[in-house]
């Protein structure tokens, strides 16, 4: 493929949806650069050319990153791309309001509370997928379609330093660690993060956690989220998190005494979008 063609399949790549979904789910080769992971392109002085790192590589690990974290019905949540709906019991305003919020700070941490169905995991979602975008902008990647794709997608993840995690699975692996358990091959139990790694990635970092609401917690366990609260808040480490409880609702399950401090901490942290009503 001469330069001229590259350049007009180029415009057809970057303007045709249905084509970017498909290289992005490595369903469809890329007609950019045919899966080499670059291609020449005219610059401005005449006659010269130049290679450029073609997009598809980008496209396909965010994409994988998305089936790793993000269930298949919210992988359509794109923050740039977000709307108010009418399907989401939070007013179109409100809604509107929200997102207007997460664009403009996108990288700041949030905690909602609301009940089911006032789009909070759509909001969580679409903060990680834009935390991966902009990891993934800064890598330098090339096509991962194949087998040899995915073990290349699997390295790169070990340099990811946004987290997306149980609370539940996290703080019983926490728990399963201090107690010396292995696990089904005999090696030691770790959590997939903590307060170390969190020290390391820094402002770099993310700290994205479900089932917050769902732990049956114990002192240790609370002890261990307070760590982890605090690791987010010394080191600049973006946390979100939602829950279907209220805010008092929340703070009352870790105790009368801890609760408020907990909270304290979170509302140190995070912008706090309580959705209940009034």
């Amino acid at each position: 493929m001469n330069v001229e063609q590259n350049a007009e399949v180029r415009r057809l790549f970057d303007y045709d949806r249905e084509t970017i979904d498909a290289v992005a789910n490595r369903t469809m080769v890329c007609p950019v650069c045919l899966d080499r992971g670059d291609y020449q392109r005219k610059t401005s002085d005449e006659g010269r050319v130049e290679t450029v790192f073609c997009a598809c590589g980008r496209l396909q690990l965010i994409q994988y990153i998305a089936e790793q974290k993000i269930a298949v019905h919210d992988r359509f949540v794109r923050l740039s791309k977000l709307a108010p709906s009418d399907r989401s019991q939070l007013s179109i305003e409100r809604q509107a309001e929200v997102l207007a919020e997460l664009r403009a700070k996108p990288l700041q941490s949030y905690a909602f509370f609301g009940p089911a169905g006032t789009s909070k995991t759509t909001f969580c979602v679409a903060l990680y997928r834009e935390r991966a975008l902009r990891w993934v902008n800064g890598c330098r990647v090339l096509p991962l379609v194949g087998d040899y794709g995915v073990q290349r997608a699997k390295s790169y993840l070990k340099d990811f330093p946004v987290y997306c995690v149980s609370a539940k699975r996290l703080l019983e692996d926490f728990h399963k660690e201090s107690i010396g358990d292995l696990d089904e091959n005999g090696k030691k139990i770790r959590p997939v993060v903590n307060g170390e790694k969190l020290a390391r990635v820094g402002e770099r970092g993310a700290l994205f956690l479900e089932e917050i609401d769902k732990v049956r917690y114990s002192e240790f366990k609370v002890n261990a989220l307070f760590e982890l609260f605090d690791a987010c808040y010394e080191h600049g480490v973006q946390l979100v998190f939602n829950t279907n409880l209220t805010p008092e609702k929340f703070a009352a399950q870790f105790g009368p005494e801890t609760g408020p401090a907990i909270f304290r901490r979170i509302a140190e942290i995070c912008t706090v979008y309580d959705f209940f009503p009034e």
